[in-house]
């Protein structure tokens, strides 16, 4: 009786009465979108966005591997909500988070945990300077500095490591959404490696380099 009257109640929400996958689509991505712009609101100075403060560091740059770490945890939220709203809940039930998904997101958050350990202990050894800017970047120049050093020079294993994150991610939306199904899609082993193996070089990379 509970699970029946719990039934026609979702029911009468026009947009949780089993929707096709493209509209759980549109309501996964407005629920992200709401969300965001209420929890903007909360970040002091107000005007910058919820998203890009997740990936801005202390010296206000974005940092590369933070960056990895929101994309693949705004995707997965993405996905899970679609199955949500596409099932009113049903498809949530038996889902399994293979061990990709689980790399994919420990490689990442692994890497920005690394990357912070030994940039402040260098800070803190004074073998490394940290210039601050005077306000965070706008979409255009954090977009560059994904892909650079703290110099703003051009970085080659910080280009690799997010060009996989962004290659890795790529199929995965394009799997996901042609698809129509419940389940995560499978991502290529080869991508999966060397995603972890550029994040490693990412890590080795902040371990030696001194300052510029």
């Amino acid at each position: 009786m509970k699970t029946e009257a719990s039934t026609i109640l979702a029911s009468s929400f026009w947009f949780w009465d089993k929707p096709s996958w493209g509209w759980a689509e549109v309501w996964a991505l407005l629920a992200i979108a709401l969300v965001s712009v209420a929890l903007s609101a909360l970040i002091r100075p107000p005007e910058r966005f919820f998203s890009f403060a997740l990936i801005n560091g202390t010296d206000n740059r974005w940092s590369t591997s933070k960056a990895s770490v929101a994309l693949w945890t705004f995707a997965l939220i993405f996905a899970f909500l679609a199955i949500l709203f596409h099932t009113r809940g049903d498809g949530l039930d038996n889902l399994k988070l293979s061990s990709q998904y689980l790399a994919l997101i420990g490689i990442p958050a692994g890497a920005a945990v690394g990357a912070k350990a030994i940039t402040q202990n260098k800070v803190d050894k004074g073998q490394l300077t940290k210039n601050k800017q005077a306000s965070p970047p706008d979409a255009l120049e954090g977009t560059a500095q994904l892909f650079s050093d703290d110099s703003g020079n051009v970085d080659l294993l910080d280009a690799q490591y997010f060009a996989f994150s962004l290659l890795l991610l790529a199929y995965f939306f394009a799997q996901f959404l042609s698809s129509e199904s419940t389940r995560l899609p499978t991502l290529p082993h080869t991508l999966v490696g060397l995603s972890g193996v550029s994040a490693a070089s990412y890590i080795v990379k902040k371990g030696v380099k001194n300052t510029p």
